[in-house]
């Protein structure tokens, strides 16, 4: 029988997990370079240590005492690698759980919701989480876990997909766009997945690892806020800019009325003057409100504009081209493709 993969720490002991009818824990003492296992294993039964599956068992010895076994290595087991300890009672069967070692001082992952500090609207598409390191891929609906106010787990919120960043870093999780999306059949079947002017509870789980075996340590718990369903297009209009200062190095802030995609805004603008892209650095705040670009040479007082991605979107997918949801039966006022904003940096006099 599998288990999930255990984390064994460096230092000190660790109840890692419960399994079968009773309890089998794994804990490693570094200073005895020895594996503590409680398991029900009878006294006949075969006991081993391994890399892998099919791999040799790891030299050593076993000494069973009251409540729980202790495998000695005859060496001391490398850190950064994955073991499996398994047992084979005299009936055949067979059970086993994985556990790893990690590697001295190597720091637990941190995780950041994107964007934060703003409310959702209920028809949000998508957001993304962070990590501080590569994590590992293929688990993250076994990982993520959305509750309403009172705490019941919402079924089948997130889309299947799985979309990581080259780096490993930053996840895309979909909210289950057949739910999202007016007029669709699991929308009407099952309803939205968030409903308006709710408090809910994003629950990310501590067993999550890094690509080198450290897992997030405790449940990450995020609280958000929805609004009313967002179906209006960003305008604009509504763009405010502080203008920097011509010779200086001060940044061009964008803010913008409502959160956008944090990921695509990091692409999205540009700054151009005198019909050349300007060279400079970008950065998009936590929430997607703003956006700050500084040159890498101080600003001229040519006429400059921004360039906006017309693609660019809010939350719930609308975009400077449109609505995501479009009733192709009601007339619309067309969508100005005008997105860019001229502007002049400030001359200062003597």
């Amino acid at each position: 029988m599998r288990v999930p993969l255990q984390e064994i720490p460096q230092t000190g002991r660790l109840v890692a997990g419960l399994l079968l009818s009773g309890c089998l824990a794994v804990s490693a003492a570094e200073e005895s370079q020895s594996i503590e296992i409680v398991a029900e294993a009878s006294p006949k039964a075969a006991l081993a240590v391994r890399r892998t599956k099919d791999g040799p068992a790891i030299m050593g010895t076993f000494d069973r005492l009251e409540d729980r076994l202790v495998f000695h290595p005859t060496l001391p087991l490398p850190t950064g690698q994955h073991y499996r300890f398994e047992w084979r009672e005299p009936d055949g069967d067979t059970h086993h759980v994985e556990f790893y070692v990690p590697q001295a001082n190597q720091k637990r992952p941190r995780v950041f919701l994107r964007p934060s500090r703003v409310s959702f609207p209920a028809n949000a598409l998508r957001f993304y989480l962070h990590f501080s390191e590569p994590m590992e891929q293929g688990v993250f609906l076994d990982r993520l876990r959305l509750l309403d106010a009172e705490g019941r787990e919402i079924e089948g919120p997130f889309r299947e997909t799985e979309l990581w960043s080259p780096d490993g870093k930053r996840l895309t999780v979909w909210f289950h766009p057949g739910r999202q999306k007016q007029g669709v059949n699991l929308n009407e079947d099952e309803g939205p997945v968030l409903l308006p002017n709710r408090i809910y509870q994003l629950v990310i789980e501590g067993s999550w690892r890094s690509t080198a075996g450290v897992s997030l340590g405790d449940d990450v718990r995020i609280t958000f806020t929805t609004t009313e369903p967002d179906h209006e297009p960003p305008a604009i209009s509504s763009i405010e800019m502080t203008i920097p200062e011509s010779g200086s190095l001060q940044p061009l802030d964008v803010r913008f009325p409502e959160a956008l995609d944090t990921a695509m805004l990091a692409t999205a603008l540009q700054v151009r003057c005198e019909k050349r892209i300007l060279p400079g650095s970008g950065s998009v705040n936590a929430s997607g409100t703003e956006w700050s670009f500084v040159p890498d040479q101080p600003w001229s007082a040519a006429a400059c504009h921004l360039d906006i991605a017309p693609n660019l979107e809010d939350l719930a997918g609308n975009s400077f081209l449109g609505p995501f949801e479009v009733d192709v039966q009601a007339s619309r006022d067309p969508v100005g493709d005008d997105t860019r904003l001229p502007f002049r940096p400030k001359s200062v006099g003597p």
